[in-house]
């Protein structure tokens, strides 16, 4: 994260009236994916929900859709309980904003850079 923030920092800095106000405003999204959890879930429970959201994004993604998970998204769990009527043993335990990114915003042109493949995975046959 440490890392994310220092490359990202530039593109906030550029415009930071346009991120702090994306954020504020749920990313301006059509479309926002709540995955819920039982109140106390097990480790498995949360293991299966992150898995759940990988291919989530990954099945948007091969549609042409964006998404971005975002712990803004779920900061005020209360009102996202009471605005979907959720029962209250139910834990709102992520936000995905989903929707069509606008190319020529520069919020929008920030890539992220990856460590390489054969840095943290080594297949042993």
């Amino acid at each position: 994260m440490g890392h994310w923030v220092g490359t990202f920092r530039p593109v906030i800095d550029s415009d930071p009236t346009t991120y702090w106000d994306s954020r504020a405003n749920l990313y301006r999204a059509p479309a926002i994916a709540y995955l819920v959890l039982d109140a106390n879930p097990n480790s498995w429970s949360i293991y299966d929900l992150g898995a759940f959201s990988q291919t989530l994004m990954l099945a948007a993604t091969a549609r042409g859709v964006q998404s971005v998970p975002s712990y803004e998204l779920v900061k005020y769990p209360a009102i996202v309980r009471n605005a979907l009527g959720m029962p209250a043993d139910k834990v709102v335990a992520m936000g995905i904003a989903l929707g069509y990114e606008k190319p020529e915003k520069p919020l929008n042109q920030f890539r992220t850079d990856r460590v390489a493949t054969p840095q943290v995975l080594h297949i042993i046959n």
